[in-house]
C-alpha cells in the first residue's frame, strides 16, 4: 500500500537504503545490503520515488488540459530527442507521454499514419530506420522499400505463418546486431532525402553512431502503442475508417514481429512481454475506435491475435 504510517519492516528498508546509498553494508561492512529491494512508498528517505509517482502524474497532467492545447504543458510531456536522454527515461513511460500529450493537443490528433510517424522523435525514428535498412541488407533484400512495405496475408484462406520456431531469439538478434555494427557504412544526405530519413544531426558523423539498439526496439514499440491509444481515444466509437486504417496497420506490424522468424523481424523485435503489451494496446485502440460498429475484419483480426498455432 502506498502511504500511511511508516511500518517497521518500511523503517528498516529505508534504514538499509540509506546505509547502502552511503556505501555501509547491513553488517556495518561496505557495500550495498544483499536484502535491499525495491521500495513502494512514495517516499525514501528525504527523496521521492518517481518509480511510483511518474505513471499517475503524466496521466493526470493530461486530463487537468484535456483538450486546452496548452504548449507550455505538452512540452514539459516532450519525448527524449537524444540517446542521453532516451537513457534517462523508463520506456513505459513513453507510452503515457505520447497518451497526456495526445489529450492535451486533442484537435491535432488526425487519423493518417503519417501522424503516429510524427510522434515518434527524429533521433529514435532515424536509428529504427538504419536498422530496418541493414536488416534488409543482412537478410538479402538490398532491394526493399521499407519493412512496413512487407504484406501480410490476413485472410482466412492464407493465415500468416504462427508456426514458426522462436527459440533462440536471442542469439539471432546479437548475431544480427553484430552484422550491422560490422557493416556500418556512411548514409549520405541524398539517401536520406530519397528515402525519407532525416540527414544526420548535429554532432553526429555519417557513420552509424554506437547506440543501444534494444532501448531503440522498446521505444519505438512503446511511443508507437501510445499514439495508437491516444487516436483510439480521439475518435472513441466514431467507426472513423481512416483512423481504423492507420491503427489495424500499426497492429499488423506487431504481429509480425511477433510471429515472423524471418531476419528483419528477429532484428526488429524487443522483448516479448514488451511485445505482447503493445500489440495488446494497439490492438485495444482498434477496438476502441470500432465499438459499436460490429465490423467483420476487425473481429478476424483480434481472433487472430488471440488464437495462434
Amino acid at each position: 500500500v502506498v502511504g500511511g504510517p511508516e511500518d517497521p519492516e518500511t523503517k528498516s528498508k529505508r534504514e538499509a537504503a540509506d546505509r547502502a546509498a552511503a556505501g555501509i553494508g547491513a553488517g556495518g561492512a561496505a557495500g550495498p545490503s544483499p536484502d535491499q529491494e525495491k521500495c513502494s512508498c512514495i517516499y525514501e528517505g528525504e527523496n521521492i520515488n518517481t518509480d511510483v509517482t511518474a505513471p499517475g502524474a503524466t496521466l493526470c497532467l493530461g486530463l487537468m488540459y484535456l483538450k486546452t492545447r496548452n504548449k507550455s504543458v505538452s512540452s514539459r510531456l516532450a519525448l527524449p530527442d537524444t540517446h542521453f536522454l532516451l537513457d534517462c527515461v523508463r520506456p513505459d513511460l513513453l507510452l503515457l507521454r505520447v497518451v497526456a500529450r495526445s489529450m492535451i493537443l486533442w484537435d491535432d490528433i488526425e487519423p493518417t499514419s503519417l501522424w503516429i510517424e510524427d510522434q515518434i522523435p527524429v533521433i529514435i525514428r532515424r536509428s529504427f530506420d538504419r536498422m530496418v535498412k541493414k536488416a534488409e541488407n543482412t537478410a538479402g533484400f538490398a532491394g526493399l522499400a521499407s519493412f512496413a512495405a512487407l504484406h501480410m496475408q490476413t485472410s482466412q484462406d492464407h493465415p500468416p505463418s504462427r508456426t514458426a520456431n522462436t527459440s533462440g531469439g536471442s542469439n539471432a538478434v546479437d548475431f544480427i546486431d553484430a552484422e550491422m555494427q560490422g557493416r556500418a557504412k556512411s548514409v549520405s544526405e541524398d539517401e536520406a532525402k530519397s528515402g525519407d530519413l532525416p540527414p544526420p544531426g548535429d554532432g553526429e558523423t555519417e557513420e552509424d553512431v554506437d547506440v543501444d539498439r534494444q532501448a531503440i526496439r522498446q521505444a519505438h514499440a512503446h511511443i508507437v502503442a501510445g499514439a495508437c491509444f491516444g487516436m483510439g481515444l480521439r475518435y472513441a466509437g466514431s467507426g472513423n475508417e481512416q483512423a481504423a486504417s492507420a491503427i489495424m496497420e500499426r497492429v499488423e506490424h506487431f504481429i509480425r514481429l511477433r510471429d515472423e522468424s524471418d531476419a528483419i523481424s528477429v532484428a526488429l523485435r524487443p522483448e516479448r512481454p514488451i511485445l505482447e503489451m503493445c500489440l495488446c494496446c494497439a490492438a485495444v485502440s482498434l477496438a476502441i475506435v470500432m465499438a459499436g460498429t460490429g465490423d467483420v475484419h476487425v473481429l478476424k483480426l483480434l481472433r487472430a491475435i488471440r488464437w495462434r498455432c
